[in-house]
This record gives structure tokens, sequence and C-alpha cells, in this order.
């Protein structure tokens, strides 16, 4: 029973030492599989933090292998279905089995092609700078999980779609249509439903997906041009992108009337943008009299319409989880609105949720940064949360004044409202 209770160091080295050797699938998954084993026995004896993660860098590399293999068999595969390699033609069959032939579900397969993306230089330093957190005892970053390999995955291929189509903002031709309407590519698509009959004078409703089509009295669907005067962005305003594309930058934007009517709170006069979109909230600043320094979006599609009306404005087109606040100019207001969806009304607080993680970023560019201000929007409902993101911002050094916004209340055509967080350091 002693030796029972003893945690198998020894046969912990004898895996990892088999990682070199695998050839197949089959043999990653049951490599995986034993140090996930031996992680959750070692996790429920309460062995230590070293133990543990050394059990989880065992899994990670049997699925890194694993993971490689996937891909070079599916591009086999590829080659064999085109015809293009004689060999592939004469190799068995067997060698390209289905998932299910090979013990591994559809998920995991794809989670481990995924972790195969990653450079190996980048993995080792990643297994480095866990084990240099173990060492010194930081709490933050300091367990090796499988969802931490796989948010380094994301964040590496995000990377490597931002370098396909960083300088590609002025390159790609686009085709005027309208006035300051310009398409990237497709016509203009034709809507007969009449979802919602505007009258000349009524108040319209509030934008915020391409799905909604509206009409005039007519029966005729409003123009590209007039749902962008809907939500306010003035005439010589451009916008780029497929027609889907530039209905979504107008109905998710903020409307510059509002964000000009906000602005007049704010004393600094540069300014960066965090989740900038099409530039609905930057335009606002500007008719005040402010600059933006810098720009962060990174949906091309979204980026290019934000960078053709702000030439002189830096625009990054990156992840922001793979940015550092120090290589940005210093400004004196922050703003922007983090995606905050996964909220929980009935908790009031954050759920556990990968969309909360953005807000966590705007919260790390203020806290790098320290400007003079900081402007955060967001729909009504985050309001709920208003008493913990004062929390929060009041532990880097920021009193907060959290306010709604009616759009009809200040001469707006449209229900739209929205609430805002004005932080100010202390």
């Amino acid at each position: 029973m002693e030796k029972k209770d003893k945690f198998p160091l020894v046969y912990l080295d004898r895996i990892s030492q088999e990682i070199a050797k695998i050839e197949n699938v089959d043999e990653a998954k049951e490599l995986h599989d034993r140090a996930e084993a031996l992680r959750l026995y070692a996790k429920k004896t309460s062995k230590g933090v070293g133990v543990q993660n050394k059990c989880a860098e065992i899994a990670i590399r049997a699925a890194y292998r694993g993971g490689n293999i996937l891909i070079d068999m599916a591009k086999r595969g590829e080659r064999k279905r085109r015809g293009g390699d004689q060999i592939a033609k004469l190799l068995d069959a067997t060698l390209l089995p289905q998932l299910k032939n090979l013990g591994i579900e559809k998920t995991q397969a794809h989670r481990w092609q995924k972790i195969a993306r990653i450079r190996e230089d980048a993995l080792e330093a990643y297994f480095a700078e866990i084990c240099e957190a173990e060492k010194n005892e930081t709490e933050e970053g300091r367990w090796l999980t499988m969802a931490g390999i796989l948010q380094l995955a994301n964040i590496i291929i995000r990377e490597e779609q931002a370098d396909m189509l960083e300088g590609r903002l002025e390159e790609r031709p686009v085709v005027p249509y309208g006035e300051n309407i310009c398409y990237v590519s497709m016509k203009p698509q034709v809507r007969q439903d009449a979802y919602h009959f505007i009258g000349e004078g009524d108040p319209f409703p509030t934008l915020m997906r391409r799905c909604w089509f509206f009409h005039k009295d007519t029966g005729a669907e409003f123009s590209l041009r007039e749902y962008a005067r809907v939500q306010t962005f003035p005439d010589s305003y451009i916008f780029v992108g497929t027609y889907n594309t530039i209905k979504d930058q107008v109905g998710n934007a903020v409307a510059p009337q509002m964000a000009k009517h906000v602005a007049k709170r704010l004393r600094g006069k540069t300014f960066g943008d965090l989740f900038a979109g099409c530039g609905g909230l930057s335009l606002g600043l500007e008719e005040t009299g402010k600059k933006a320094l810098w720009a962060v979006e990174r949906d091309v599609r979204y980026a290019r319409t934000f960078k053709i009306n702000h030439l002189d404005t830096l625009m990054v087109t990156r992840d922001i989880k793979a940015l550092d606040p120090l290589k940005f100019k210093p400004v004196d207001v922050i703003i922007g609105g983090p995606p905050c969806q996964g909220f929980s009304l009935s908790g009031i607080r954050f759920k556990d949720d990968p969309r909360n993680e953005l807000y966590k970023e705007f919260l790390r560019f203020v806290k790098t940064l320290r400007p003079e201000e900081f402007l955060m929007e967001n729909v009504m409902q985050i309001k709920s949360l208003a008493g913990q993101i004062g929390k929060d911002f009041k532990g880097i050094g920021y009193s907060v004044d959290a306010f709604e916004v009616r759009g009809e209340e200040i001469g707006m055509r449209q229900k739209r409202n929205r609430f805002f967080f004005l932080g100010r350091r202390e």
C-alpha cells in the first residue's frame, strides 16, 4: 500500500522519454491520456504545482506531436484527393484512417492541430515562463493548462493572419459606388423583405445588425448612406467593404453624435482608441478638437474604413492580447468599447467567459499607460456591473463616473441607449 501511495515520478520520466518515439496518432493519444491520468492523480493527492505541471507538460507535448502527425496526414490525404501526387495514390488507404478509427474525437483532433501550429521555440519559451513563475511562486500564470496553451495557439494564429493582412489596408482595390461608399468586392444586394417601414419624420429604431432592413414609406430600402445618416455619420465619412460589411460597420458603431456629447466631459487633447471599429467613437472626439494618435482594431474589414478616414492615425490590426502597451505613444485619454457579452445579470458579476478577457485588456492598457482619463462605452446591460468595474479601476488608481446616454434625449433619430464609464487618474 505504501508504494501505491507514492507518486510514480520514475514512471513519469519514462513517459517523457517516449514522446520522441511517437510515430502515429495512437501512440500520441496513449501517452497524452497516461500523462493526463497522472496529472489528475497528482491533483487528487494534493501534489505540488511542480508535479502537476510536469504531467501537464508531457500531455501537451504528446498532443503537440499528435497534432503534427494529423496535419501531415491531412496534407497527404489532400494530395491523394486531388490526384496530384502519384506516390500518394499508391499508398494503402489504411495509412489515412478516419478519426473514429484513431480513437480520437473531432474536437480533440482540432485542438491538437491548433497546438501544432505553435512554433517550437514559442512552445519552449511558454514552458520556461511557467517554470519561472513556478519557481518564484508567482500565482498569476503559475499553472500549466491545456486551456492556456490553446490560448497561446489562438494568439499565434491571429498573429499569422495579421501578418498576412498587414499593409493591405490601402492595397486592396476599392470600387466607388454612390457618395463615399466603396465596395471591396460584391455588388449591392437587393432585399425585398420589408421588415420596418419608416415614414417621413418618424423616429428611427435602433440600428444594430445587418439583418435588419429598414424601408421608407415608399417601399424602398434605405441606402447605405441613409443607414449611416441614421447613425449620425456625416456624408463626408467614407465606408469601405462589402455591402453587408458596411452595414455591420454602421450598426455596430458608436454614434458620432453620442460620442461628441460625451467627449465634452473630457479634458485631454490626445487619445488612443481600443476596439476602434470603423471609427464612430473617435470621430465624435475629433469633432470636439481632440486628436487620435493610434487605434487598435483586429478586424481588418473595420480597420480599413477607420484608416481611410484617419490617415494620420496609427492603425494596429493585431490581437490586443499580443500587444505591449508600452510600444504605443502616451496619450491623455484611452477610449474604447470592449465586448462584454459574457456577464451575468443574476450574479451581478463577470462570468468565466473568454469574451470578458477583452475588458481585462482595456484595463491592462489603462494600468500600463496611465492616461489622465479613460472613456469606456458599452450596452445598457453593463450597468449592473458598474460597481465591480468601478472597483477594478479604483484598484489601479482611477475614480470612475458611470452614466447612461439616451439617443433621443440628445437629438438622435433613433432609440439608441448606451452606458459610459469616465475615469480620471487620482
